[in-house]
């Protein structure tokens, strides 16, 4: 069960905190849905020029990930606080 679900600013994404090192990822293309959970092995995140804005990437070849707009800086702060700790957590689990 989802923690917490941001979502972003044009809602047409939302990203849920699953728990566990996991977040899902749920985007709207025209009248269907992509869903997607995943791990911070799982996705490459940078910052954009745009405001609240980040680009993601994914591992996964069906879907690549995209550009990711939020309302607030809060919202795009704390998604990008549990990627970063989920990064530490892996990484500290591999040594």
């Amino acid at each position: 069960m989802a923690q917490t679900v941001r979502l972003t600013a044009d809602a047409k994404t939302a990203f849920l905190d699953l728990g566990r090192g996991r977040t899902g990822i749920v985007h709207s293309i025209g009248d269907c849905f992509l869903t997607r959970i995943v791990t911070a092995a799982d996705v490459s995140v940078s910052s954009s020029e745009e405001t609240n804005t980040i680009l993601m990437r994914l591992k996964d070849f069906t879907w690549k990930g995209g550009r990711f707009r939020f309302a607030n800086a809060g919202d795009l702060q704390a998604l990008l606080n549990a990627l970063e700790a989920r990064q530490s957590d892996a990484a500290s689990e591999a040594a």
